[in-house]
């Protein structure tokens, strides 16, 4: 979404997040369960992601809504 914290982390469509914290992302579930963990621990942290963008991977920061 247009605003959001991932749009301006620049976040895309089609990146398939590998990494959350360096921690690999195996499934959906455990995405859910390792970002809401981060956000509930380290609310004013960044979370960073490790994403697969075509063929390249790129790092995004996510940083917390203020």
């Amino acid at each position: 979404r247009q605003g959001s914290s991932a749009a301006a982390g620049q976040l895309q469509r089609n990146d398939i997040i590998t990494k959350l914290n360096q921690t690999p992302v195996t499934d959906l579930a455990q995405f859910e369960r390792e970002y809401k963990s981060a956000r509930e621990t380290k609310p004013t942290e960044a979370v960073v992601f490790e994403v697969l963008r075509g063929t390249d991977t790129q790092i995004v920061r996510i940083e917390p809504t203020r």
